[in-house]
């Protein structure tokens, strides 16, 4: 459900993997870095940051060395993996992919089960007819009791979507549990939003859904931390010989939502009560905030600053 209209200086640009600068700090994602500046200081060097040999940033353009240390630290917060500086000369840009989301490129795939997995050992699958209850309970579709700071009551995380998506939604419908297909039918088209931080809204939303629900809590704490979230469908047929099959199909489009989930258990895991403190929260939002420099509600015109 992510925001095919938003800015188009969003990017990442996919990069050959030459010789990155050696500098074992800056890989590290420490300050230290006086002991490896000799060789840098030509002023006239440009640099980018990647993160698993892809650049990370706002634009196509290289930048200094300065602007690249200020920006690893930026994205080493964010939660990106395997950052180094890198020299722009070593570097051809093969490919550039509008990415608004902007997210860890380590987590670019729904996590699907092995053969011997397990709920809630291994995966929870996030949907309607999970195997598990938390899957259920997480699923876009199951009933809330939630009333939102600046939303107010929400039925369901697939209503909160489509509100914030289409312009047109019925504010009748946010609210409830159960939407009919009819129902559903009925609802005005409309030319979609223009959300720049469409998954930092809807994490901000997880985060008071989640923390409200005092039980999911107690749930999500009997999981191993190292439990993955995912979404996919399941559906049985039989093959030429007549064998029972199951295809598997990956959600893919949610897969944002995955990861808000995720940095919200590990947060939770990491302290029962994490919810509750704002710093938490402002870090879980800032990974999920794509352009940090606008405003997280833009585009929103009912909620103005």
């Amino acid at each position: 459900m992510s925001n095919a209209n938003a800015p188009k200086n969003a990017k990442f640009k996919i990069v050959n993997k030459r010789r990155p600068v050696q500098l074992p700090a800056v890989v590290e994602g420490k300050n230290n870095y006086k002991a490896d500046l000799k060789r840098l200081d030509n002023v006239s060097n440009k640099y980018y940051v990647t993160s698993c040999g892809e650049v990370v940033g706002d634009n196509n353009d290289s930048i200094t060395y300065k602007q690249a240390e200020e920006r690893l630290g930026l994205y080493k917060k964010r939660g990106y993996k395997e950052l180094l500086i890198v020299e722009a000369s070593d570097h051809v840009v093969v490919k550039a992919n509008d990415n608004t989301l902007q997210e860890n490129i380590t987590y670019n795939r729904l996590y699907l089960p092995r053969k011997y997995d397990k709920q809630n050992i291994d995966y929870v699958n996030m949907v309607k007819f999970s195997e598990s209850s938390i899957g259920v309970k997480l699923s876009l579709g199951y009933g809330l009791e939630l009333t939102s700071n600046l939303f107010g009551e929400i039925g369901s995380i697939r209503n909160f979507l489509d509100y914030i998506s289409n312009p047109k939604y019925p504010n009748a419908l946010l609210k409830k549990k159960k939407i009919s297909s009819e129902m559903r039918a009925s609802i005005p088209k409309a030319k979609g939003r223009i959300l720049p931080n469409y998954w930092a809204i809807v994490c901000s939303v997880m985060i008071e859904r989640i923390k409200n629900d005092k039980a999911l809590i107690e749930e999500l704490l009997t999981l191993p931390k190292s439990v993955k979230f995912t979404m996919f469908k399941v559906k049985q047929t039989k093959d030429v010989m007549n064998n029972q099959v199951n295809i598997v199909t990956p959600m893919t489009e949610y897969l944002r939502y995955c990861i808000i989930v995720n940095d919200i258990f590990q947060a939770i895991k990491h302290h029962p009560k994490a919810l509750n403190d704002q710093r938490t929260i402002t870090e879980i939002m800032n990974k999920n905030t794509a352009y940090p420099d606008e405003y997280i509600y833009k585009g929103l015109e009912f909620i103005s600053k």
